[in-house]
Protein backbone atom coordinates (compact mmCIF):
# COMPACT_ATOMS: atom_id res chain seq x y z
CA UNK A 1 0.00 0.00 0.00
CA UNK A 2 1.13 3.73 -0.73
CA UNK A 3 0.47 6.52 1.28
CA UNK A 4 -0.66 9.79 -0.04
CA UNK A 5 0.60 13.30 0.50
CA UNK A 6 -0.93 16.53 0.23
CA UNK A 7 -2.06 17.58 -3.64
CA UNK A 8 -0.29 20.57 -4.76
CA UNK A 9 -2.39 21.44 -8.03
CA UNK A 10 -2.69 18.03 -10.17
CA UNK A 11 -0.69 16.19 -8.35
CA UNK A 12 0.69 14.70 -4.72
CA UNK A 13 3.27 13.14 -3.18
CA UNK A 14 3.19 9.31 -2.25
CA UNK A 15 5.30 7.38 -0.40
CA UNK A 16 6.11 3.38 -0.06
CA UNK A 17 6.90 3.65 3.72
CA UNK A 18 6.81 6.31 6.73
CA UNK A 19 8.90 6.01 9.69
CA UNK A 20 9.39 7.35 12.80
CA UNK A 21 13.25 7.47 13.80
CA UNK A 22 13.75 9.34 17.33
CA UNK A 23 10.66 11.39 17.21
CA UNK A 24 11.65 12.19 13.44
CA UNK A 25 9.44 11.32 10.61
CA UNK A 26 11.37 9.41 7.76
CA UNK A 27 9.75 8.82 4.22
CA UNK A 28 10.91 5.53 2.17
CA UNK A 29 10.05 5.54 -1.68
CA UNK A 30 8.82 8.61 -2.51
CA UNK A 31 6.70 9.13 -5.91
CA UNK A 32 4.11 11.08 -7.34
CA UNK A 33 0.62 10.58 -8.52
CA UNK A 34 -2.25 12.81 -9.75
CA UNK A 35 -5.22 13.74 -9.41
CA UNK A 36 -6.91 10.53 -11.02
CA UNK A 37 -4.92 8.29 -9.18
CA UNK A 38 -2.64 7.05 -11.90
CA UNK A 39 1.32 6.89 -11.20
CA UNK A 40 3.36 9.29 -12.74
CA UNK A 41 6.68 9.11 -11.09
CA UNK A 42 7.15 5.47 -9.46
CA UNK A 43 8.07 5.47 -5.25
CA UNK A 44 11.85 4.99 -6.12
CA UNK A 45 13.44 8.13 -4.95
CA UNK A 46 15.08 9.66 -1.83
CA UNK A 47 12.77 13.09 -1.63
CA UNK A 48 11.00 15.08 -4.64
CA UNK A 49 9.52 18.73 -4.58
CA UNK A 50 6.58 19.89 -6.43
CA UNK A 51 5.96 23.22 -7.13
CA UNK A 52 2.58 25.42 -7.44
CA UNK A 53 1.46 25.88 -11.09
CA UNK A 54 3.63 23.61 -12.89
CA UNK A 55 3.46 20.41 -14.08
CA UNK A 56 7.53 19.75 -12.96
CA UNK A 57 9.09 18.64 -9.59
CA UNK A 58 12.13 18.33 -7.91
CA UNK A 59 13.43 14.63 -7.54
CA UNK A 60 16.07 13.58 -5.55
CA UNK A 61 17.66 10.15 -5.82
CA UNK A 62 20.88 9.04 -4.01
CA UNK A 63 21.92 12.32 -3.82
CA UNK A 64 22.03 13.43 -6.81
CA UNK A 65 18.82 16.19 -8.05
CA UNK A 66 16.81 16.11 -10.99
CA UNK A 67 13.84 17.34 -12.81
CA UNK A 68 10.65 15.41 -13.62
CA UNK A 69 8.68 17.09 -16.24
CA UNK A 70 5.54 15.25 -14.93
CA UNK A 71 3.33 15.57 -18.10
CA UNK A 72 5.22 13.16 -20.36
CA UNK A 73 7.53 11.13 -17.70
CA UNK A 74 10.43 12.60 -18.56
CA UNK A 75 13.55 12.41 -15.78
CA UNK A 76 16.45 14.96 -16.29
CA UNK A 77 19.24 13.93 -13.94
CA UNK A 78 21.41 16.89 -13.17
CA UNK A 79 24.60 15.63 -12.22
CA UNK A 80 27.14 17.38 -14.52
CA UNK A 81 26.21 20.17 -13.64
CA UNK A 82 26.67 19.88 -9.82
CA UNK A 83 23.37 21.70 -9.10
CA UNK A 84 23.42 21.81 -5.13
CA UNK A 85 20.08 23.65 -5.09
CA UNK A 86 16.78 23.98 -7.07
CA UNK A 87 15.13 27.87 -5.89
CA UNK A 88 11.81 26.89 -8.48
CA UNK A 89 10.98 25.27 -11.44
CA UNK A 90 8.29 27.62 -13.06
CA UNK A 91 5.15 26.79 -15.69
CA UNK A 92 7.82 26.98 -18.75
CA UNK A 93 9.82 24.11 -17.08
CA UNK A 94 12.57 26.64 -16.29
CA UNK A 95 14.64 26.03 -13.61
CA UNK A 96 16.05 28.40 -11.13
CA UNK A 97 19.22 26.66 -9.47
CA UNK A 98 22.16 27.66 -7.47
CA UNK A 99 25.64 25.55 -8.01
CA UNK A 100 26.43 26.39 -4.45
CA UNK A 101 25.16 25.57 -0.99
CA UNK A 102 22.29 26.49 0.31
CA UNK A 103 21.32 27.16 4.37
CA UNK A 104 17.30 26.74 5.57
CA UNK A 105 16.07 29.16 8.10
CA UNK A 106 13.14 27.30 10.03
CA UNK A 107 11.86 30.24 11.05
CA UNK A 108 11.00 32.20 8.18
CA UNK A 109 10.90 28.74 5.99
CA UNK A 110 13.34 30.31 3.47
CA UNK A 111 16.25 29.58 1.83
CA UNK A 112 19.51 31.70 1.91
CA UNK A 113 23.21 31.98 0.58
CA UNK A 114 23.23 30.70 -2.82
CA UNK A 115 23.89 32.19 -6.20
CA UNK A 116 20.91 31.91 -8.82
CA UNK A 117 21.23 30.08 -12.34
CA UNK A 118 18.52 28.91 -14.75
CA UNK A 119 18.80 25.96 -16.78
CA UNK A 120 15.74 24.18 -18.90
CA UNK A 121 15.78 20.81 -20.88
CA UNK A 122 18.48 22.23 -23.67
CA UNK A 123 20.66 22.69 -20.65
CA UNK A 124 21.68 25.93 -18.89
CA UNK A 125 20.55 29.51 -20.55
CA UNK A 126 21.92 31.56 -17.39
CA UNK A 127 25.28 30.66 -15.52
CA UNK A 128 25.02 30.21 -11.46
CA UNK A 129 26.71 33.15 -10.34
CA UNK A 130 26.19 35.91 -13.19
CA UNK A 131 23.62 37.73 -11.66
CA UNK A 132 23.02 38.54 -7.92
CA UNK A 133 19.21 37.86 -8.40
CA UNK A 134 16.78 35.86 -11.12
CA UNK A 135 13.13 36.19 -10.95
CA UNK A 136 11.27 33.93 -13.47
CA UNK A 137 8.24 36.18 -14.94
CA UNK A 138 5.25 34.62 -15.75
CA UNK A 139 5.40 36.22 -19.50
CA UNK A 140 8.65 34.25 -20.18
CA UNK A 141 11.44 36.87 -19.55
CA UNK A 142 13.47 37.06 -16.36
CA UNK A 143 14.29 39.89 -13.99
CA UNK A 144 18.00 40.06 -13.09
CA UNK A 145 19.86 41.73 -10.85
CA UNK A 146 23.61 42.86 -10.41
CA UNK A 147 25.07 44.59 -7.42
CA UNK A 148 27.39 47.04 -8.66
CA UNK A 149 29.71 49.65 -7.09
CA UNK A 150 27.20 48.98 -4.15
CA UNK A 151 24.13 49.79 -6.05
CA UNK A 152 21.32 46.86 -6.88
CA UNK A 153 21.01 47.74 -10.68
CA UNK A 154 18.24 45.60 -13.11
CA UNK A 155 17.86 44.16 -16.11
CA UNK A 156 15.60 42.33 -18.09
CA UNK A 157 16.67 38.22 -20.20
CA UNK A 158 14.85 37.21 -22.42
CA UNK A 159 13.05 33.45 -22.70
CA UNK A 160 16.90 32.52 -23.81
CA UNK A 161 18.91 34.47 -21.52
CA UNK A 162 19.62 37.08 -23.72
CA UNK A 163 19.70 40.33 -22.20
CA UNK A 164 17.12 42.35 -23.91
CA UNK A 165 17.35 45.42 -21.45
CA UNK A 166 20.61 45.71 -19.88
CA UNK A 167 21.49 46.00 -15.94
CA UNK A 168 21.91 49.35 -15.47
CA UNK A 169 18.24 50.49 -14.21
CA UNK A 170 17.78 51.33 -10.18
CA UNK A 171 14.01 49.78 -10.48
CA UNK A 172 11.98 47.63 -12.65
CA UNK A 173 8.66 47.37 -11.88
CA UNK A 174 6.55 44.26 -12.18
CA UNK A 175 4.70 44.30 -16.08
CA UNK A 176 1.52 45.35 -16.74
CA UNK A 177 0.56 43.58 -20.32
CA UNK A 178 3.66 44.47 -22.15
CA UNK A 179 4.99 47.35 -20.13
CA UNK A 180 6.84 48.00 -17.45
CA UNK A 181 7.79 51.13 -15.50
CA UNK A 182 11.25 51.53 -15.47
CA UNK A 183 13.98 53.72 -13.04
CA UNK A 184 17.39 54.62 -13.17
CA UNK A 185 18.64 57.24 -10.81
CA UNK A 186 14.83 57.51 -9.42
CA UNK A 187 13.55 58.86 -12.97
CA UNK A 188 11.09 57.12 -13.71
CA UNK A 189 10.59 56.47 -17.39
CA UNK A 190 7.86 54.05 -19.97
Amino acid sequence: SLFVGKFVGYYARIYKEILVEDGIIKFKGVGIWDIEGNIILEPIFNAVRLFKDSSYAEIVLDKKIGIAYLSNHKLIMLNELNVKHIWEIDRLGRCLFSDKSCKYDSDTKEWYDGNYGVLNTGGVIVKAGKYDYVELLDNGLMLVCQNIEGANLYGILDIDGKEIIPTKYTNISSFYGENAVICIGGERSY
